[in-house]
């Protein structure tokens, strides 16, 4: 009987290794407006949602979908639901496009 106990008890504890590891999210991103327009400068926003793993978000900004620029990071924490984030650059050129992403990571992956 101990050795049937030990062998459900080994069981039980890969089932919830299972369950933790399937609980576990990459992010969400999407892009929000942009506010605060000036001449060499704007706030670009966005949202993310950490699905449930700590989570860190930047964006990626430029004069083409390469970006080349981008914000330093910063966390939104490890929630379950979409949390708002935006960020004021600076040394636009005036006239230009300019394109930008959320970057959202965390240890189950990337969403941009």
């Amino acid at each position: 009987m101990t050795r049937l106990a030990a062998v459900v008890a080994a069981l039980a504890i890969a089932a919830l290794m299972v369950v933790s590891s399937a609980a576990a999210a990459a992010p969400s991103a999407t892009t929000g407006p942009v506010t605060s327009v000036g001449a060499t400068t704007a706030t670009i926003s966005g949202t993310v949602n950490p699905n449930g793993t700590a989570t860190t978000v930047h964006f990626q900004y430029g004069t083409s979908t390469s970006y080349g620029s981008q914000t330093q990071s910063a966390s939104v924490g490890s929630g379950t639901s979409g949390v708002g984030v935006s960020a004021s650059i600076s040394g636009l050129k005036p006239g230009t496009t300019y394109h930008y992403r959320v970057v959202a990571t965390n240890t189950s992956g990337t969403a941009n």
